[in-house]
């Protein structure tokens, strides 16, 4: 497994995730963000300001 790596989002990115969960019919008093993924696709679309890697 690689090394977690944290990204830090452009203002606004947790705006536009909400929208996109929503879009995909989760209700709004249902959303749960998580905290760590493995999907390499969740953050499409979204601008990273920062990130941070672990060396292995």
């Amino acid at each position: 497994m690689a090394p977690p790596r944290l990204r830090i989002l452009a203002a606004g990115s947790f705006e536009a995730l909400r929208q996109r969960m929503i879009e995909q019919g989760v209700a709004a008093a249902q959303l749960k963000f998580p905290h760590t993924t493995e999907d390499r696709h969740w953050l499409d679309g979204l601008r990273v300001e920062q990130e941070v890697q672990l060396q292995e």
